[in-house]
């Protein structure tokens, strides 16, 4: 009779725990297709140019006729926005959804970790409500997120599962897939490598202390790595197809990253900050680079536009191209002339430039130095110092210590522009643009679920600073109780240091960015790191209940 008994609390358990992950699934996906998105037409090499792309793979072009934009960015998330238009869904209602399946995925994938299972729903409902992460303007980085927990989901569910059999399945199929959408959607995936490394490393280092084979990972991720080359191949292979080069982006190719290279190693006197070819560098490179002196009238003449591009966060630069701008206005200054008719002509007049300068550096016609990353600029003393300073700021953001956008202001004109563009994102819940009718405007209940994000904003502004610096401080702790051999190497412990590892490699980056090219410290950039600092947390406070074991000294 109790065991009976026992079963059936056990059924209305696992019902009642199914149904509110069912109810704050459906109550999340309602607030987000009631919140605004600003859709920003001018943005033609971000918001604009992925909307064009898409628009271009629907009518069978692929992305479009060969320019300086064609392969600057990854197929990602154009290739999304063509699939939500042939579902013929509103774009935000797919976000949801997938940002949804991230969270879900990632719960499953605790599960394997034998956690209280009212934890993993806590867990779902902090990151799945987390206010940063609901769509408030139509680009690549509102599915980031989602991608990225999507990869790290299944890297968890491979390492943590012990059976030795189907290593090749379609659900390592699938996680390929995305890590390969995840690649091509960013063009700085690489952060993700060392919390990967880590996770695989310490698990098999675990499984050698218990004896246990490990050959299953190893084939698992053979698999999974598989599957995500076949998916880049075969977007590359759409790319030789269209225009004649077997590449994902061109933007990180050997030919322009060497040429932005060779460009800043040049040696002019001081550098000043976030200049990284400044006009002196520039009047040297004209004299021993007849390829780059081609460009000197874009430069210096009808290019000097993008010279103000950067006078609002670095005043000192007004005048001249500043930080990460200055790529766009060096493809731009090739394609005015001509040179963007097909990637081999491009990568040709970059190799020119590339190989002028380094033979005039070792000629010592001209001074220079070496520079170990392609496309950041020199990073002087004095931007060095400001690291600590940038990631008490980036950790200021991720602990939402600051303003949640609600939205991202009035969409832009022209009005013909953004009717194209509602058509293609199948008309989803938009900010108007500043002269439309007004019957376009924000309804009256769209300004009550607006409120609720502020409601969730003021909540998480006292939450995820508490969560963050006690999950901080019980990981910590328990790093020293290893050390001092009181407790174990747990599959807890080492999730949470392979998120911790995500975290602090995703801020590393941005931090490193936002020292030498542009303003990386924005919500934007950081969503993928929300997510990931309240798993990391809350995964470390799981670690009070390990237990210890009891050192038994020898008797003297």
């Amino acid at each position: 009779m109790s065991q009976n008994v026992t079963t059936l609390n056990a059924k209305f358990d696992h019902m009642s725990l199914r149904l509110l992950f069912i109810f704050f699934s459906l109550a999340y996906l309602i607030l987000s297709m009631h919140l605004p998105v600003t859709l920003y037409t001018n943005a033609v090499h971000d918001d604009a140019l992925f909307w064009e792309n898409a628009i271009q793979i629907l009518q069978g072009n692929w992305l479009g006729v060969y320019n300086q934009l064609t392969l600057a960015k990854g197929a990602g998330f154009p290739l999304f926005l063509a699939f939500n238009k042939v579902l013929g869904i509103p774009v935000t209602l797919l976000m949801a959804l997938l940002y949804l399946l991230a969270c879900l995925l990632i719960a499953n994938a605790l599960s394997k970790l034998e956690i209280n299972k009212y934890l993993i729903l806590g867990v779902f409902i902090i990151v799945l409500f987390h206010p940063e992460l609901f769509p408030w303007r139509v680009t690549r980085d509102n599915i980031y997120p989602a991608l990225s927990l999507i990869v790290i989901a299944g890297a968890f569910q491979f390492v943590l599962t012990q059976q030795k059999k189907d290593w090749w399945s379609f659900s390592i199929i699938g996680y390929g897939f995305i890590f390969g959408l995840y690649w091509i959607t960013r063009e700085e995936g690489i952060w993700i490598i060392p919390g990967l490394v880590v996770l695989i490393v310490l698990k098999l280092w675990q499984l050698k202390k218990q004896a246990l084979p490990s050959k299953h990972i190893f084939y698992k991720f053979f698999s999974f790595s598989l599957a995500a080359a076949v998916f880049l191949s075969a977007v590359a292979f759409m790319n030789y197809h269209y225009y004649g080069k077997f590449e994902l982006v061109d933007m990180k190719g050997a030919a322009f990253s060497q040429a932005v290279k060779s460009l800043n190693s040049v040696d002019a006197g001081l550098d000043l900050p976030y200049i990284p070819v400044s006009a002196a560098k520039r009047q040297e490179i004209y004299k021993i680079s007849p390829s780059f002196l081609q460009l000197k009238d874009y430069f210096e003449g009808t290019g000097r536009a993008w010279t103000t591009a950067g006078c609002g966060m670095y005043p000192w630069t007004c005048g001249d191209y500043a930080g990460g701008w200055f790529v766009w206005a060096l493809r731009d200054a090739v394609f005015s002339k001509g040179y963007y008719r097909e990637p081999i002509s491009t990568a040709s007049f970059y190799d020119n430039i590339t190989m002028e300068i380094e033979t005039a550096c070792n000629k010592q016609l001209i001074k220079c130095s070496t520079h170990p990353i392609p496309l950041m600029p020199n990073i002087s003393l004095l931007q060095l110092t400001e690291f600590p300073e940038k990631l008490v700021k980036a950790l200021k953001i991720v602990l939402v210590q600051h303003p949640v956008p609600i939205n991202g202001g009035a969409s832009l004109e022209p009005l013909d522009r953004l009717r194209i563009i509602r058509q293609l994102l199948n008309r989803p819940l938009t900010m108007p643009a500043i002269n439309e009718h007004p019957n376009l405007g924000i309804s009256k209940e769209i300004e009550i679920f607006s409120k609720i994000k502020i409601l969730l904003s003021d909540l998480y502004k006292w939450v995820i600073p508490l969560l963050f610096f006690l999950g901080a401080f019980v990981y910590v702790r328990y790093i020293f109780l290893m050390y001092r051999r009181k407790v174990t190497l747990t599959n807890v412990f080492i999730v949470s240091t392979a998120l911790w590892c995500l975290f602090f490699s995703r801020i590393f980056l941005l931090v490193l960015v936002d020292i030498s090219s542009f303003h990386a410290m924005h919500e934007l950039y950081m969503f993928t790191a929300f997510p990931i600092s309240c798993l990391a947390a809350l995964l470390s406070l799981q670690l009070l209940f390990s237990k210890t074991i009891v050192v038994v000294s020898d008797a003297k």
